[in-house]
């Protein structure tokens, strides 16, 4: 996907607005899709408040760990 975002037609996005678009999807897009059906049952917040963290924790954690690893990886190819 980022060779296609970067190729050599002169279109060139940097990797922060990428990770930065990664932690948007991850803290606030993401989650919404796997909000339990709550219709007719009692309001509890603890699924969605679960749901959330994970998405947080987990993808956020994974999205700087990539980005970390492309950034060490990209120095060290174009040295």
């Amino acid at each position: 996907m980022i060779n296609l975002l970067s190729n050599n037609k002169g279109i060139y996005i940097p990797d922060f607005l990428i990770f930065l678009l990664f932690i948007i999807l991850n803290n606030f897009v993401l989650p919404r899709f796997f909000y339990p059906n709550q219709d007719g049952s009692i309001k509890c917040g603890m699924p969605i408040l679960a749901i959330h963290l994970a998405f947080l924790f987990i993808g956020s954690i994974s999205t700087i760990t990539t980005h970390i690893l492309w950034k060490l990886k990209s120095k060290l190819l174009f040295k």
